[in-house]
């Protein structure tokens, strides 16, 4: 072989490398930018979530001095007015156990 024939072949193996190289890394590349967009998506939706709940709760703490919030947050706590009369229907607890 003479010396520019191995020049030539020297140069077609650093190219197809250097091509092999280009094309291991755009791939890699493109598989992480989905990676990333799948972050991404995931946590647009928690951000919609958690703003869904920041919405409610600024909603109550607006409404908090109100009678109705007042009751409501009584009555889920348990409470009831004065010569209330609380009736518990056993029938619809036991429809609500799905361990019986």
């Amino acid at each position: 072989m003479s010396k520019k024939q191995v020049i030539r072949t020297l140069f077609y193996i650093g190219l197809v490398l250097i091509l092999v190289l280009f094309v291991s890394k755009y791939t890699t590349t493109r598989k992480e930018i989905r990676r990333l967009k799948t972050i991404e998506s995931q946590l647009r939706k928690e951000t919609r979530a958690l703003q869904i709940q920041l919405d409610r709760l600024n909603y109550d703490l607006k409404h908090s001095n109100t009678f109705e919030f007042i009751e409501k947050s009584a009555r889920e706590r348990g409470m009831i007015k004065p010569r209330e009369i609380l009736i518990i229907d056993l029938d619809k607890e036991k429809e609500e156990d799905p361990l019986e």
